[in-house]
């Protein structure tokens, strides 16, 4: 009965041996197939998803770039007859003229304009640089620069440069491109009244543009408001010579050289028209640090 037993057992042995066995071969075979499907499918297909995506957004930026091609296509008329002369010495010549005369028709003095070399695709767009150089008044250049950029051509203002001279006078050096569109049809530059007023933009020049400060307008200051029984107000302000001046809305005072109108009063700020500009100025704030609303019209 004991043989039995043992010859049992031993006959158990291998059979478990043959299941761990079979166990394992399929955990390994799992594990490859795993394996084997991560490198040889899904990662691959990755891939494909991703190169797929960036193809797909290459191809909607090519279509939107043919759009804005397209559109600027349907504005190519209009350009070119903004356009200087395709034949670039008449550009050249009839630009060059023209800034010229329109700078020694508002004031300018010594005026000088000079022509760098064209750059740019003489099949797509032509660039050309011009150097303005003069004197004038601080009214004049902006009478220029109103020119220049309400002027109906393809051209742009790039740098300017002004200098104050002793006499007063700027010592202005400008410089403006000027584009050809080589399609253009027009043989001569488009004709151009020049403004001889400064219209909205006279309020610029009435600026100090050198001044590190302003010291009136340093010096007047708001100290306080006020409110009769019948709720009339009152801005109290101290002037340059240290005197308060009590003022209600639609007064003007005079202050040195500058002239402050009261538009209007509210509990903690007035809203004062000085030098042209609408400003805004705090209790306890002078005129130089209050806030600028507006410029007049």
């Amino acid at each position: 009965m004991a043989i039995r037993r043992r010859e049992t057992s031993n006959t158990e042995m291998p059979q478990r041996q043959k299941i761990l066995l079979i166990a394992v071969s399929v955990i390994l075979i799992v594990y490859l197939g795993d394996m084997a499907y991560q490198q040889l499918y899904s990662e691959p297909l990755g891939r494909l998803v991703v190169e797929q995506e960036t193809l797909d957004k290459r191809l909607r930026d090519a279509k939107l770039e043919v759009r804005r091609q397209q559109n600027k296509l349907l504005q190519l008329p209009e350009l070119e007859k903004k356009s200087l002369p395709r034949e670039l010495e008449v550009a050249v010549t009839e630009y060059r003229g023209w800034l010229l005369e329109m700078a020694e028709e508002i004031g300018i003095n010594s005026v000088s304009v000079n022509a760098a070399s064209a750059t740019g695709n003489r099949n797509t767009l032509v660039r050309i640089p011009f150097l303005l150089r003069g004197n004038g008044t601080l009214p004049q250049v902006t009478l220029l620069l109103r020119n220049i950029y309400d002027a109906d051509f393809l051209h742009g203002v790039q740098s300017i440069s002004m200098s104050p001279g002793s006499d007063g006078r700027l010592a202005l050096t400008m410089t403006v491109e000027a584009f050809v569109i080589p399609t253009a049809t027009g043989s001569n530059l488009p004709a151009q009244s020049p403004h001889r007023e400064l219209g909205k933009y006279r309020s610029i020049p009435r600026r100090n543009l050198f001044a590190t400060g302003d010291p009136v307008a340093e010096k007047i200051v708001l100290s306080a408001i006020t409110s009769d029984r019948d709720g009339n107000k009152q801005a109290w302000i101290r002037d340059p010579s240290g005197k308060i001046q009590y003022v209600a809305v639609g007064e003007t005072i005079a202050l040195e050289t500058l002239a402050l109108t009261v538009e209007k009063i509210d509990a903690q700020a007035v809203e004062v028209v000085s030098d042209g500009e609408r400003r805004r100025i705090a209790i306890g704030q002078n005129l130089a640090a209050s806030q600028r609303l507006v410029a007049l019209p």
